[in-house]
């Protein structure tokens, strides 16, 4: 497998990708990363280095995909191209912060109340600075 540039990785994210933290319920969460292209392969590169899965969504021009990394696999990404990143490096940073109030050895634990409030203000931290909120256009 050929390893391809971080630089080349950071500068995808910084224009067609997306840093969040997905929440299912108030004590799960975790960082989702993920890069859209209508173009397939660099996609498939990019998940030969950090694993992940290519997903697919029919859209009027014709097919798109999305490669989305999660949890340990998007700490393991975002740290290896933060030094890179420029749009996205403040959201990078937040992301990583999140990852470190995870438990290292995984498994489900019981988060304390402490835990579960941190989180929440790294998630709207997060939140808050990206430039294209859809929440916000709801509420508007």
């Amino acid at each position: 497998m050929e390893k391809i540039n971080l630089g080349y990785i950071a500068g995808y994210l910084d224009a067609d990708g997306c840093i969040y933290i997905a929440r299912d319920s108030p004590r799960v969460s975790y960082v989702r990363v993920q890069i859209g292209s209508l173009n397939r392969t660099p996609l498939e590169l990019f998940q030969e280095q950090f694993g992940g899965s290519i997903i697919s969504k029919k859209v009027t021009n014709g097919p798109y995909w999305n490669w989305v990394v999660k949890s340990n696999k998007a700490k393991v990404l975002l740290s290896s191209i933060l030094p890179f990143l420029v749009n996205k490096k403040e959201e990078a940073s937040l992301a990583l912060r999140f990852c470190a109030t995870i438990h290292p050895l995984g498994g489900r634990r019981t988060l304390t109340d402490e835990e579960i409030q941190e989180r929440d203000v790294i998630r709207r931290a997060l939140s808050s600075i990206k430039p294209y909120n859809v929440r916000r256009l709801r509420e508007g």
